[in-house]
Parts: structure tokens; C-alpha cells; sequence
């Protein structure tokens, strides 16, 4: 930490941590503050002779300096239609006001673990506002007891820094392992017993399953909560990348493969290097069966454009994905952030950058109903199959002037069109 003040690649590593708590404030402004306040880790047992305990307190004493003050992030969702603010038939619609007592801790869980996602985009839907880090963790098989025991520091002290109006959240409490499960009940009553709930805003646990270790502790914090019809969970995710991203959010799609779906991204980067001088804007980022948080974030830092213009980030995911993608893709596209407790790194979406998520072809749209946020983003299909009679057709669309394809087999082939008997 002390040599940020003359190393600007030391600098670069700590900086997308700072944003994490505090996405509003001045690079340059907090560079300056961070140095002038470093004398904080020197003092009594906080150098790096000191205990690690000792060391912590003094970080933390230092951030307690930086962010002290610090507001919390508010990303309206304004405009969406008029139900999503009367389907209430939940009590997340608000936090504990000061003049009430009681617990104000729910659980809910879901009928199927991929509406988890759904649930929790509806919660903050109807407050018209965009979910944010410092009060969302959605959780995988690899989410530590620490991770979640921050967010329930920070819901315990919500009030006493401004933040009563957040609604804290654990997402996919079903896929924690169960010695962190018990860890979370337990570190809640601890909480609970030292500090209380008077300077607490609402926290909710969700779960893709009813029959878990957290789920059954929490029992009598349960709560019936629905999630949104999903015309109104499809306009918000509309809005946050009509509101929040350089163009609008797209997902890729057709019917079979090998019919364009890659091409018509490369179309879309095409057009936008066209209106910046033909300089590189592409960075294409692979998710896999073995995608993992830490790899993601990897990925998306090593962006090979230059940092001046936008990036068109061309998300091409396999048919074969781990099952906390969905998580991986709501904190990348919706929340903004990405955060890798592993490796210290963050990574944060800038407001100019542009996302195309091109979705495998599998029968039945296998992967896609795997993948709930993709179901939501807007979808441009590349192609759509009809049947005439004894004939199959396969519209491409929409056609790129002078292209021309085919495909194998019985085939006929024209300029936009592919036509074969029917098998």
C-alpha cells in the first residue's frame, strides 16, 4: 500500500479496488487522499511488523477515513411500466423504518434454482433501481464465509452510514456449502447479540432450494415473495442498458448453427470502428464449463484496446456452463462489477462500452432456458426456419447487402435464402 504514492502500477492494482466502494469519486482526488493519510498504517501496530490483526484495523482505519463519508450509489430505473410498481405482495419493498422494532431479516426461496436470478432483479425492479455491489452477493460453490459475513457487517451498520434505504441480499443461498452455511447463521446471531438491529437496514437471503441447512435456521423469517412477470423483468433489464451502457444491451441468437450469429457481432464492431477511424474496439471474452469468477475477471482486464475509446465485449458462451454463469453475467451486465476476492481484482463495466452476448444453439434452447438473464436481454435472432409444404426455409436476417451462404446437404442456394426437402 505505501508505494502507490510513487508507483503508478502498484496505483493501478489498488485503484479498481477503491471504485468497489466508491464508484463516484475522482481518480485523482482519491489518489491524493490515500497518500496523504498512509501515515495511518504507520502508526503502533500497524506497520508491517504488526499483528495481522493489527494490520487490518489500521486498513480499515484508513478506509474509514477515505469513505467515511461516502454516499451510497443510487442507479434509477425510471419509465417502466406502471404494474411493476403495484405488484408489491411483498414486505422487500422497504427497510425497517427508525420507529420500528423487530427483525428486519427474510428468507425466500423459489420453485426452481434458475429463478433465483428473476426473484432478485424483481426485488429491486420494484423499487425502480439498479441493484448494487456493495449490497448484492450472489453466491457459488466457491463463495467464501468471509464474503459473507462483509455483507452482513455492512446490513448491520446500514443506518449508521447512510445506507438505510439499501436492501442487502445474498442471491443462490442454496449453492453455499454447507460448513459456510453454518457459518453465515452463525455469524448473524453473533451480530444480532452484540450490535442489534437499530442501526440495520433489510436483508434477504434467496434460495433455489427450501430444504437447506441457512433455509431451515431461518425459518422464521420466511416470506412469500413472486417474482415479476417477466414482460416487466425484460423492460428493466431494457432499461438498465438503454440507461447505463454506451449501446444497448443484445443477445445473439438463431435457430441452428452456422448461420451468422459470430458474423452479425462482427458486423456490429465493423460499424463502430468505421465511425472511430477503423482503430480496434473488439475484445471477446470466452465463458466455459470452467469459467470461474477469477477467470472472467481476468479476461475482461486484458481488454487489447486502447483505454481512449469504447469496447464492444463480445460474450461467447459454450454449450456446456458452470451453473453460477447466470450470477457471472448478472453482476457483469446489470449490477457493473465484478469483484475477485481470490486475486484482489476488480473489474468495473464503463459506461461507454457496449456488450453482445452471442447464445449457443442447443434443441429446445437448452442453454438459453438454463440462463435466465439471457432470456431477458434483448434478443436480435439471426435466422428463423419455416415450412412450406415439403420444404423447409431459413430466413437470415437481417441480410448484410452482398452476402450470400449456404449450407449442406440437399441444399438450394440464393442470395438471402436456403431452401431443402424436408428430411
Amino acid at each position: 500500500m505505501p508505494k502507490i504514492s510513487s508507483s503508478e502500477a502498484a496505483w493501478r492494482q489498488v485503484w479498481p479496488l477503491i471504485r468497489v466502494v466508491d464508484l463516484k469519486m475522482a481518480e485523482a482526488k482519491a489518489k491524493q487522499e490515500v497518500a496523504a493519510n498512509l501515515k495511518i498504517l504507520k502508526q503502533p501496530g500497524g506497520g508491517p511488523g504488526g499483528r495481522e490483526a493489527q494490520r487490518l484495523g489500521a486498513l480499515g482505519r484508513l478506509l474509514g477515513v477515505l469513505f467515511g463519508r461516502s454516499a451510497p450509489q443510487v442507479r434509477r430505473l425510471t419509465g417502466l411500466m406502471a404494474a411493476s410498481r403495484h405488484l408489491q405482495g411483498d414486505l422487500l419493498m422497504r427497510s425497517m423504518q427508525s420507529s420500528e422494532h423487530g427483525t428486519p431479516v427474510y428468507v425466500c426461496c423459489t420453485d426452481e434454482t434458475s429463478k433465483v436470478i428473476d426473484l432478485v432483479l424483481s426485488m429491486y425492479t420494484r423499487r425502480e433501481r439498479v441493484p448494487e455491489a456493495e449490497e448484492l452477493l450472489l453466491c457459488s460453490a466457491g463463495t467464501t464465509l468471509e464474503q459473507v459475513e462483509l455483507l452482513l457487517r455492512r446490513f448491520i451498520s446500514a443506518r449508521a452510514h447512510g445506507r438505510e434505504g439499501l436492501l442487502y441480499c445474498v442471491g443462490g443461498a442454496h449453492l453455499l456449502p454447507y460448513a459456510v452455511q453454518c457459518g453465515a447463521v452463525e455469524a448473524l446471531r453473533r451480530l444480532r447479540e452484540r450490535l442489534g438491529f437499530e442501526q440495520a437496514s433489510a436483508l434477504v437471503f434467496v434460495s433455489g432450494r427450501p430444504d437447506q441447512m441457512l433455509t431451515n435456521a431461518l425459518r422464521q423469517h420466511s416470506l412469500a415473495a413472486g417474482a415479476l412477470p417477466r414482460e416487466h423483468l425484460s423492460q428493466a433489464v431494457s432499461k438498465v442498458g438503454e440507461l447505463y451502457h454506451g449501446r444497448q444491451l443484445e443477445a445473439v441468437s438463431s435457430e441452428l448453427n452456422g448461420v451468422g450469429k459470430t458474423h452479425h457481432i462482427l458486423r456490429r464492431v465493423a460499424e463502430l470502428q468505421a465511425s472511430l477511424k477503423n482503430q480496434p474496439v473488439l475484445n471477446r471474452v470466452e465463458i466455459r464449463e470452467t469459467t470461474d469468477v477469477s477467470t472472467l475477471v481476468a479476461a475482461l482486464l486484458a481488454d487489447p484496446t486502447s483505454p481512449k475509446l469504447p469496447t464492444v465485449v463480445h460474450i461467447d458462451l459454450a454449450h456446456i456452463l458452470p451453473s453460477h454463469v447466470d450470477s457471472l453475467l448478472f453482476e457483469l451486465l446489470i449490477v457493473g462489477t465484478l469483484r475477485d476476492f481470490k486475486n484482489c481484482t476488480a473489474y468495473h463495466r464503463r459506461p461507454e462500452d457496449v456488450f453482445l452476448v452471442e447464445i449457443p444453439n442447443t434443441p429446445g434452447e437448452h442453454t438459453a432456458g438454463q440462463l435466465s438473464l439471457c432470456t431477458l436481454l434483448p434478443r436480435r435472432p439471426t435466422c428463423a426456419w419455416t415450412s412450406t409444404g415439403s420444404t423447409w426455409s431459413c430466413q437470415r436476417f437481417p441480410p448484410a447487402r452482398g452476402a450470400s451462404w449456404s449450407t449442406s446437404g440437399r441444399t438450394r442456394t440464393s442470395r438471402w435464402w436456403a431452401r431443402r426437402s424436408r428430411p
